[in-house]
Parts: structure tokens; C-alpha cells; sequence
């Protein structure tokens, strides 16, 4: 039977002028695929549907926005993951409360005759994406806006690294709730997190890469051969879990990660007025708690402090007794 299969596949090939057939459409298990409209509306058609309930909170005098989660009373008061931004030029992006009503599952012309990836539109012709590209192409960015990251820059939307722009379009369903804040307090509720503002990477004028952003995470993009790489201490396996006991602490949680260069040489540490300090900076976010048994998803960056090229990783925390 596998093998009329294979030859009916054949012959569709050539029915259709040479078109190519999928494999759905031959293979034996008569696996399904959905196909991904380009606008997406409805949950149905969300490759987000099922992930836990998030709110995106942005801070537009700030440049962050941050992702929180429900606690057991179904508030918003979680912390998951923080990403650097651009919002609007004069304060353009509106304050208020929203929610996420379409997100656009390809490229995605704006204003100006530009086009950005993971585009997420909460408000009208407000939306969270990437940064701007002048053409169809991840190596068109427009590396000078790029390089703007961490300051009011937009028309009005929010613009974040490739990377974080994907995160959000995978993880933030139809439906999530938005907020757009000059403060870390909105209509009587506070939305803090324990991180400092991230890291920014910046493209050198010089570069021959420019075009592409050094977060994306194509396999094609030329950054990943110069990218640092985060590691586990003492891990030579490969293994993405951690194990801490119960009432470790956060000095204990970073001091599980190191990083080194793109060709797999560690860092040294270098001498300054405070003493020996190592030249790169490691960023740990997740709904994660020390103090209680479980298994924790982590988000983890590391940025050469230097060339400020981003390693990124997700790692399994496992905290016992």
C-alpha cells in the first residue's frame, strides 16, 4: 500500500506541472497540516492557542516590556520575561489598557513602506514587532533604527529584537491583555519585576552583517557564527536542566551559567578598579521560585560586554528537597 502511495505521489507531481506535493497530503499516517493564515483573529488559527495565560506590560517612558503570568488567584502578578524596546517618537505610542486582536503570521507592510516580522497588533494601528526591514528580507534591517532599541524611536508601535518579537508572537495568544504605562503602577495595580532593564546589542556601522539582526534566529543569519554560547558550569554533556536544593539563592542560579566565546573559548576575566570582574553579562528570567520544589522553565541570555553580541537558551530549573 506504502508503495501505490509513493508512486500516486509521483504522478500528482506531474499532473501538476512539476509542482511540489506535500507530504501530508501522501503520507500514510494521513497526518494533517494546518495551514497558518496570514492574519490571524480567532484562537483556532493561533499556533498560541495553548500556552498559559500571559499580559504584556510596556513601559513606554522606560523601553521594556515585560511578560507576567497568573498567580493561584488568577491575577497578573508573575513575572516570565523581559524584553528592550522602541515605542513611539514623543510619546506617540497611547497609554491605556488593550488586548491582542490580530497578529500576522509572515512579513507585514507598515508605514512607510517598510515591513516587520512577528507583527502582534493590540491597538488599532498600534502593534509589537520586530524591527523595521526595507524589504521582504532578514537581511534588509534597518540597522540605524536597530541601534535605537532602548529609546522612544517608533511611529507609535513597539519594536523589539527579532528574537523577542518571536518570543512574543509564539507565547502571547489572541486575547492576551496589554498595557501601556508611563509607571510600573496602572489603574491601582502594580506590575514589577525583579530585573534590570536588558541589555541592548548594537550593530557596527562597519559591519558586514548589518542587515541582518543578531537575535534572529534563522539558521542563514551569518551573526550565529560569532554569537558567545551559553553553557552550564561544569557541564560537558550538553544537558539543559539545572538541579538546586530548595533555598538556594540567586547567586547560586547564575553562578550555573557561564559563557564563552563563538569558538567555544571561555572568557577571562579581566582586571579594573573593582577588581576581577568577567567581560559578559548573564541574564536569568522564568516564573521560577527557590524556595519551592518543582520544574521551572528558564530563559537565559548572555551578552558579550564587548562586541554586545546576545547568546540565547532555554534551560529546565529543577528545584528539590
Amino acid at each position: 500500500m506504502k508503495k501505490c502511495l509513493i508512486l500516486l505521489a509521483s504522478w500528482l507531481v506531474l499532473m501538476c506541472g512539476g509542482m511540489t506535493v506535500r507530504a501530508a497530503e501522501v503520507d500514510t499516517d494521513q497526518t494533517e497540516v494546518k495551514e497558518i493564515p496570514f492574519l490571524i483573529e480567532t484562537l483556532e488559527d493561533d499556533p498560541a492557542a495553548n500556552e498559559p495565560d500571559y499580559l504584556m506590560f510596556i513601559n513606554r517612558a522606560e523601553n521594556y516590556t515585560t511578560i507576567f503570568t497568573t498567580d493561584e488567584t488568577g491575577a497578573y502578578t508573575i513575572p516570565v520575561i523581559k524584553f528592550v524596546n522602541s515605542t513611539g517618537k514623543y510619546n506617540r505610542t497611547p497609554l491605556g489598557s488593550f488586548h491582542v486582536y490580530q497578529k500576522y503570521s509572515t512579513w507585514k507592510l507598515m508605514n512607510g513602506n517598510v515591513y516587520t516580522q512577528n507583527a502582534v497588533r493590540f491597538n488599532k494601528g498600534v502593534m509589537s514587532h520586530s524591527e523595521c526591514y526595507s524589504a521582504e528580507r532578514k537581511d534588509m534591517l534597518s540597522w540605524e533604527q536597530f541601534n535605537k532599541l532602548g529609546e522612544q524611536a517608533s511611529s507609535g508601535c513597539v519594536r523589539t529584537m527579532a528574537a523577542d518579537s518571536q518570543w512574543i508572537y509564539e507565547h502571547c495568544k489572541i486575547g492576551t491583555p496589554v498595557i501601556v504605562s508611563d509607571t510600573i503602577e496602572y489603574d491601582g495595580v502594580t506590575y514589577a519585576d525583579p530585573w534590570e532593564i536588558p541589555h541592548t546589542v548594537t550593530i557596527p556601522a562597519d559591519s558586514p552583517y548589518k542587515g541582518w539582526d543578531p537575535t534572529d534566529t534563522d539558521f542563514e543569519n551569518p551573526w550565529q557564527d560569532l554569537r558567545p554560547v551559553l553553557y552550564i558550569a561544569f557541564n560537558t554533556a550538553g544537558i539543559k536542566t539545572i538541579e538546586l536544593p530548595v533555598g538556594a539563592t540567586e547567586k547560586d542560579l547564575r553562578m550555573s551559567f557561564e559563557l564563552a566565546k563563538a569558538e567555544g573559548v571561555p572568557y577571562c576575566p579581566e582586571t579594573t578598579e573593582f577588581g576581577l570582574t568577567m567581560p559578559y553579562a548573564i541574564e536569568i528570567y522564568g516564573a521560577y521560585d527557590l524556595n519551592t520544589p518543582g520544574e521551572y522553565t528558564l530563559y537565559v541570555r548572555g551578552f558579550d560586554l564587548e562586541t554586545t553580541l546576545r547568546a540565547d537558551a532555554t534551560y529546565i530549573l529543577r528545584v528539590s528537597k
